[in-house]
């Protein structure tokens, strides 16, 4: 009996072992799959990494997976350590039985000889064994269920990574598309670069512009310089021609001198001349004018006569004299076209005058400064400066705006800075009358900040009136004008 009870023992002892070797091959293919399951999260880390740029969602989804993996993974990797100690223990207990298998091995050869005691102690001792088997029996059916519990697990396990896979194929695809994207911005780029480049090139060119301009500005100087240095020898020939000028007066003084001489003479002749005047009208006399071209042609004669004294007296104002006679004379002879003195030396003449008005005219109107004159012009209340350029003060704002499309009526009066008259319309009667858009842009900008019967004074620097050159012998060069502007009506265009 106890040699059965051995072999049975024997028997269960190598089902045991082939169960542990089953076991040990069932923990070595979970081992397996543990290390699959970590390559695959590793991967899924991987994908999750690259996986960033894309949708959040699903990345964050992913990460959410790939964490209860982790932790799943965590719990079998548990599972599989307290495993893996109970088959450590299992495997201990086997050895154990297989010492106590020894044990009663040879307590079965000391049985042999009679020895009742030891075999009672030896059946003793298999029952014990038989208990332990029993126990250990158990703890493999306990071990079989926690290993089916383990293979669901691992099931699920796979069935969670399955759709960690599917989400990542979204995300790749998610990915795919950013990168589509990631194209086409640099494609836009290369685009943004190309016009860069030829950004870069017209700057280039514009660099060369530039130079071109900066060196005709170079020239420009030059010719301006070579300008100051022609003004300035025309400067010198002006002084050589005053100087020549203050000679002629010499001379002309000494030519008065003996005109006094022959003005004696000349104050008989005249005596003559008014007792000739006195005497009636003999045959060689001009007749008195009678029929209407007569009487026409003596009045234009004397209205001509009335510009040629006007001219005179504005002429001596001018500090130039002239004698009556040699007056008379010229405009006759002009009439005649036969002239007492060569025609070149009578231009030369009248230019020469022409000089000594400017020469006079001109440090009384600059030596008040053209900036000293706008200065204190506009320093004064009420005067305010127009983009333009020019000082205006409001004299009578008016009433009724005045809009692009009016016709406005205005009279002007034209001074120069020390208040000399050029021309004013309001002693004449006459207006300027034209659409706004029409007048002159000085008269425009002015017009517009006034109303309909208003009023301004304007101080004009040289360069928005006449310049640098004037409009001699009534306008000095570099002259401020001022404007006294009146708006006498204002009506509406009618489209003209």
């Amino acid at each position: 009996d106890l040699k059965q009870s051995l072999d049975i023992s024997q028997k269960e002892a190598a089902a045991l072992k082939k169960s542990l070797s089953d076991r040990q091959n069932s923990v070595d293919a979970l081992t397996k799959k543990v290390a699959d399951l970590n390559a695959t999260q590793e991967v899924n880390a991987k994908a999750l990494a690259a996986a960033k740029a894309g949708d959040s969602k699903a990345v964050a989804d992913l990460k959410q997976s790939l964490d209860l993996s982790q932790k799943e993974a965590a719990a079998l990797k548990k599972s599989l350590s307290d495993r893996q100690n109970s088959v450590d223990a299992l495997t201990k207990k086997v050895a154990d039985l297989n010492a106590i298998q020894e044990v009663n091995a040879k307590a079965l050869a000391a049985a042999k000889a009679g020895d009742s005691k030891a075999v009672a102690d030896l059946k003793q001792s298999l029952s014990a064994s038989q208990s332990e088997v029993a126990g250990l029996k158990k703890n493999v059916s306990e071990s079989q269920i926690s290993t089916e519990d383990l293979k669901k697990q691992i099931a699920q396990l796979t069935a969670n990574l399955s759709e960690g896979a599917k989400s990542l194929t979204q995300v790749k695809q998610q990915l795919s598309e950013s990168q589509a994207q990631t194209a086409a911005l640099t494609k836009q780029l290369a685009t943004v670069n190309q016009s860069q480049d030829q950004n870069a090139k017209s700057a280039v060119q514009m660099k060369a512009s530039l130079k071109e301009s900066q060196d005709l500005a170079k020239d420009l100087l030059a010719k301006n310089a070579d300008l100051i240095a022609e003004d300035k020898r025309k400067a010198e020939q002006i002084a050589s021609v005053q100087q020549s000028l203050v000679e002629s007066q010499k001379q002309r003084e000494a030519v008065e001198k003996n005109w006094q001489d022959a003005s004696g003479k000349l104050k008989e002749q005249e005596k003559q001349l008014a007792a000739l005047r006195n005497q009636k009208p003999t045959a060689v006399d001009t007749p008195e004018p009678k029929s209407q071209n007569e009487v026409r042609s003596y009045a234009l004669g004397t209205l001509w006569g009335q510009e040629v004294n006007g001219a005179m007296k504005k002429v001596k104002s001018d500090g130039i004299p002239l004698e009556l006679s040699q007056v008379i004379y010229g405009v006759s002879d002009s009439l005649k076209g036969q002239y007492r003195v060569p025609e070149q030396k009578i231009m030369d003449q009248l230019e020469a005058m022409n000089k000594q008005v400017l020469a006079k005219n001109q440090p009384a109107e600059s030596s008040r400064g053209p900036d000293k004159f706008l200065q204190s012009f506009s320093q004064k209340p009420g005067t305010k400066r127009a983009e333009m350029g020019y000082y205006y003060r409001m004299l009578n704002r008016g009433e009724g705006k005045i809009t692009d499309g009016d016709v406005v009526a205005i009279s002007v009066k034209e001074s120069l800075a020390n208040g000399k008259v050029i021309k004013d319309m309001t002693k004449t009667g006459k207006v300027l009358a034209l659409p706004l858009a029409n007048f002159p842009p000085l008269f425009s900008s002015a017009i517009r900040q006034m109303n309909n019967k208003g009023k301004l004074r304007m101080a004009v620097p040289p360069e928005l009136a006449y310049g640098v050159q004037g409009r001699p012998p009534e306008i000095p060069p570099n002259s401020i004008m001022v404007y006294d502007i009146t708006v006498v009506d204002v009506r509406p265009g009618e489209g003209k």
